[in-house]
């Protein structure tokens, strides 16, 4: 396994179902690799906060153009 980058993060997901008044609802928590924190978060949305709470403090090049963080194919 490589080292991560100082300037980006790695994460680890994990997803799963849970059933509440007889609906199954996803569930999944988060870590960041590099300090281990981890949280926990009960939608799709709640997982894009907790990404954008991870990479708040993060320096990255270009914070200013919206399509800068985009992944662009090279080929």
């Amino acid at each position: 396994m490589t080292k991560p980058e100082k300037n980006g993060h790695t994460f680890i997901l994990h997803l799963w179902r849970e059933k509440a008044d007889g609906l199954s609802i996803w569930r999944g928590s988060i870590m960041d690799i590099q300090n281990g924190e981890k949280k926990y978060f009960q939608s799709l949305h709640g997982l894009a906060e907790l990404i954008d709470r991870f990479l708040e403090d993060t320096p990255m090049a270009g914070q200013g153009d919206p399509n800068a963080n985009l992944y662009k194919d090279q080929t």
